[in-house]
């Protein structure tokens, strides 16, 4: 898991590559405001206290489909 937060340049981005209106961007500003997402210098980094650890060889591949994801299918019962 990635925690980015947003800054100045993540905001302005939009405005240069995508034509975003300015009007736009500030209800995303002002989005990220309200959600606490937006990085400011003197923030502390997040803290992270929980390590999950499990054995690769366990995962199964498997397949669900749009209508009822959390019916997911083993690959190896197709």
């Amino acid at each position: 898991m990635g925690f980015f937060p947003v800054d100045a340049e993540k905001l302005r981005l939009p405005a240069v590559s995508t034509a975003r209106s300015a009007e736009q961007i500030a209800l995303v500003e002002a989005y990220c405001q309200r959600a606490d997402a937006l990085s400011e210098p003197i923030r502390a980094p997040p803290l992270f206290n929980d390590t999950w650890t499990w054995n690769l060889g366990t995962v199964e591949p498997t397949v669900a489909g749009p209508k009822r994801p959390q019916d997911r299918v083993p690959l190896a019962a197709g």
